[in-house]
Parts: C-alpha cells; sequence; structure tokens
C-alpha cells in the first residue's frame, strides 16, 4: 500500500477514525503499531517478520545497555547490536552487489569466481527503519534518552510508524518516544496545516513528478537516439520529478502524521534555491543529511583540524551516503562528487570566510553565481543517481554538451518547447522558496484558501486519473 494507492484513503479514514475513538494512549499505540503492520504488509506479509526482528533487535539493544550502566563493557555492547542492524542493511541490500563486484576481480587476476543463485528481493523501507534503530541505540547509550530503556511498545511504534516507515523522514528517537509519554490530542488549528500540506504533497507527486516521468522516461530509456535539447529536459526534467517526488512524499507523511498528533521535522526547505553545495545538503532530504552529519561525520571527528582531516571526513561521510541510496557504483560516484563539493566549498570560506552564500540573503551577484554553479553541478550529478550505467550517463552527458554527435528523435511538441514547459513548475517553487527564506516564512495555507486549493487540487487529480500513477522514488532504497 502506498499514499497513491486507491485502497490508503480508505485504509488512512479507518485508522484515524479508530485510533480518536479509542481513549487510552496505550490503546492508541497499540492500534497504530497493528496499523502500521497491515500497512507494511499490504507490500509483502512475508517482510513483517523482519520488521519485528529489526525492532526486536533494537529494544533488546537497548534493554540490555539499560542493564548495563556505568558498566565498561556498554561501547562493546553498542558496537554489537549496530552491528547487528547494519549486517541486515548489508545483507539484502549488498550482499549480490559485493559479490558480483568480487567475482569481476577474481575473473580480473584469473581466478574462478564464486558461484551463487541467491535472488534476494530488497525489503521496502529497509535502510529507513534501520537508522532509526540505530539512531535509538546511539541516541540511548549517549544518555539522550535516560537511564530507563523504552519499552518494546513504544521501540515498535517509533520504528514501525506507518507514515514515515518506508521512505522517511528518519525521525530521531529524541524527537519522537518523547510524544509517546502522553495522549496525542486534535488540533484544529494543526490539523488545517496539516491538510495544507497534504494537498501540497499530492499535487507535487501526482500532477507533477508523474507527470514529468511520463515525459522524460523515454528519452532515459535510450538517450544515443535523441536531440539535444530532448537529453537536457530530460536532465532537467528529472531534476524536478526527484525533488516534487521525495518532498511530496515527505510532505504528506508530514501531514499524515500531524493528523494523528504527531510531529516530524520537515525534511525539505527548498533545496534548488541553495547558493552552495553545503547549504543544498542543509536544505534536500534534511533527515538524512543531519543523519550522516551526526551519526557518522561528527563521531569522524567532523571538520576539526587540518583541512586533509575534514576533507577525509567528508568524503568517506558523503561515499557512504550515496552508498545508503543503492548497491551501484553510480550512487558511490554521486556521494564521492557530492562531497568534492562541500570540501570546494570549505576550501572558499577559509578563502573568503565572510562571504557566505547561503539562504538566499548574499549580494544579489555573488548569490546568482554560487546558486548557479551549485544548481548546475547539481543537476549534473542526477544523471548519475538516475542512469545506473556509468558509460551511458558519461555519453550522454558527452552529447549534451556537444562533444559527441546527438540523435535526432524531437520530444512530442517539440523539446525546446517541452523542456520550457518542463523547467516551469521548478523555477516557481524555487522562487516562492527563495522569497519564504529570505522572510524566515513557511508555507502556510489558511481555512479560506485551503478549501479552494483543496477544490481545485481535487479537480486536476480527477482529470488526470488517467495517468499512470509511478511508485515513489525512494521506495527503492
Amino acid at each position: 500500500m502506498t499514499f497513491t494507492s486507491s485502497e490508503f484513503p480508505i485504509f488512512f479514514a479507518l485508522t484515524i477514525t479508530i485510533y480518536y475513538f479509542l481513549s487510552a494512549n496505550l490503546h492508541r499505540k497499540v492500534f497504530l503499531i497493528v496499523a502500521s503492520c497491515v500497512f507494511y504488509a499490504a507490500w509483502d506479509y512475508r517482510f513483517l517478520a523482519l520488521l519485528a526482528f529489526v525492532v526486536i533487535a533494537a529494544w533488546g539493544g537497548t534493554w540490555t545497555l539499560g542493564a548495563l550502566t556505568g558498566h565498561r563493557h556498554r561501547k562493546s555492547v553498542l558496537a554489537i547490536a549496530i552491528a547487528l542492524q547494519i549486517a541486515v542493511l548489508a545483507f539484502f541490500k549488498y550482499f549480490i552487489f559485493v559479490t558480483n563486484n568480487l567475482n569481476g576481480l577474481l575473473a580480473w587476476v584469473g581466478v574462478p569466481g564464486w558461484n551463487t543463485t541467491l535472488d534476494i528481493v530488497l525489503p521496502i523501507g529497509l535502510s529507513f527503519y534501520i537508522f532509526h534503530s540505530i539512531s535509538l541505540l546511539v541516541d540511548f547509550h549517549a544518555g539522550k534518552l535516560g537511564r530507563t530503556a523504552p519499552s518494546l511498545l513504544d521501540v515498535s511504534l517509533y520504528i514501525a510508524f506507518f507514515p514515515q516507515l518506508v521512505s522517511g523522514p528518519i525521525v530521531r528517537s529524541t524527537v519522537f518516544l518523547p510524544q509517546l509519554e502522553t495522549i496525542r490530542q486534535f488540533d484544529p488549528d494543526k490539523a488545517e496545516r496539516a491538510i495544507g500540506l497534504i494537498l501540497v504533497g499530492y499535487v507535487y507527486k501526482l500532477l507533477l513528478s508523474d507527470n514529468i516521468a511520463a515525459i522524460i522516461d523515454p528519452v532515459f530509456s535510450d538517450p544515443m537516439q535523441w536531440d539535444r535539447p530532448a537529453l537536457w529536459a530530460a536532465n532537467i526534467g528529472y531534476y524536478g520529478q526527484i525533488y516534487f517526488d521525495f518532498a511530496g512524499y515527505t510532505n504528506i507523511a508530514i501531514g499524515l502524521s500531524s493528523l494523528l498528533g504527531y510531529q516530524i521535522p520537515k525534511n525539505f526547505d527548498f533545496p534548488y534555491g541553495a547558493a552552495s553545495v553545503t547549504d543544498f545538503w542543509r536544505r534536500w532530504h534534511i533527515s538524512l543529511s543531519s543523519w550522516l552529519r551526526d551519526y557518522l561525520f561528527i563521531p569522524l571527528g567532523g571538520s576539526r583540524g587540518s583541512y586533509a582531516f575534514y576533507f577525509r571526513n567528508i568524503m568517506i561521510t558523503m561515499v557512504l551516503g550515496g552508498l545508503w541510496h543503492g548497491a551501484s557504483w553510480n550512487f558511490v560516484i554521486w556521494g564521492a562528487f557530492h562531497g568534492f563539493g562541500l570540501a570546494v566549498h570549505k576550501a572558499w570560506l577559509r578563502i573568503r570566510p565572510n562571504q557566505s552564500l547561503d539562504r538566499c540573503r548574499a549580494q544579489p551577484a555573488a548569490w546568482a553565481v554560487g546558486f548557479f554553479l551549485t544548481q548546475f553541478w547539481v543537476l549534473i550529478l542526477w544523471l548519475f543517481f538516475r542512469i545506473q550505467d556509468f558509460d551511458v550517463a558519461i555519453k550522454m552527458v558527452g552529447r549534451m554538451f556537444k562533444v559527441a554527435a546527438a540523435g535526432s528523435r524531437e520530444l512530442p511538441g517539440g523539446s525546446w518547447e517541452t523542456l520550457a514547459l518542463i523547467a516551469l513548475p521548478i523555477i516557481v517553487d524555487t522562487c516562492v522558496g527563495c522569497l519564504l527564506v529570505r522572510r524566515d516564512r513557511h508555507l502556510y495555507v489558511g481555512s479560506l484558501r485551503l478549501g479552494i486549493f483543496a477544490g481545485v487540487v481535487a479537480s486536476f487529480i480527477v482529470a488526470a486519473f488517467a495517468m499512470q500513477v509511478r511508485p515513489f522514488i525512494y521506495f527503492q532504497f
């Protein structure tokens, strides 16, 4: 089941009705766990056992850490508990990738490879709920959750909470678990904002992301036959598609959580208005970038010490962040180049410490240069995220920049015209976002505008109902 499936509105309507009908906090938590299991089982019920294993392992780790307060073996217990979580992730997500690369290396030196017939299915949402588990273990060990281990019930709801189960946001245990201590109340003002956020999410996903995908997918299926404007349209289209798709998902997830009384931090802050790679990562997939910063980059040593030390730490962090997205060298390259971009920006700040280009507040000329360079860097790197074949990605870049001859096929309606049509919603969203960031405001739809907006959204969705609704992109991660 997904947020865009036909059965989800019925599922959520029943869930929220029964949820607020229950008067005891214990009963509500138990019910939400059951509802989350139903939501997850609708994809593949067999992986409920894996989800249960991850939950029990995380809870067992915190319980053991709680029982060993002040004991010298606590760090060893933490390491074992985290290793167990990573082992689960590594087996399902990276076993075949590692085996294939190892076999290729052995073949290169003339040694017979290792034959395996395993056909491993990647469980949906695995990367996200593993990161939730690690967050819980590390935060409890650090004393951020008190000395008493959270109950199995609370750990289960924290990891399996259905709005953020399969594609995040990655919610910290220090944010979510305290909200479980008291019964959640329905707040009309927060509900109004939540509904507005959900509607924006569906606009991003159904009306923008999926329609852009219908245009650009044929180009990515065989980039060599399309003309140069079509290749640029596909690249810019994916630049918009992945943003509208993932930001749409997280808007819906945050809105649904708010309707149930749980507050989840935002995950996107108009990243295509960023004028530096550093600011981009403060505004794109915030829950992942901050997770990598706090649980990987800082423990490695962060930016303390020499620039070479910082460069090492940021490259390790971003390469692993790229690999987190998938078992492919293209994801490693994508992460490595973003790490390089962050390192270059860090070097620039050392040279010009007073010339920050963040948050759309710099001098117009300096901001424009930073904005162009940053977004161009992000745009080109998305190709390696979208195209899994490295050689094809390189050839497409070469044809886009006239290094090699492009094909002759045009997009329906003309490639240049289609490119402009695709770019328009990205430009509008970025301009609105930059305006809000400059004024320190958040997107808010009031009561009257909310009703009008809901009617317009419903009309457009009904009109576009015949289109193909695609899975959320981040489900594969």
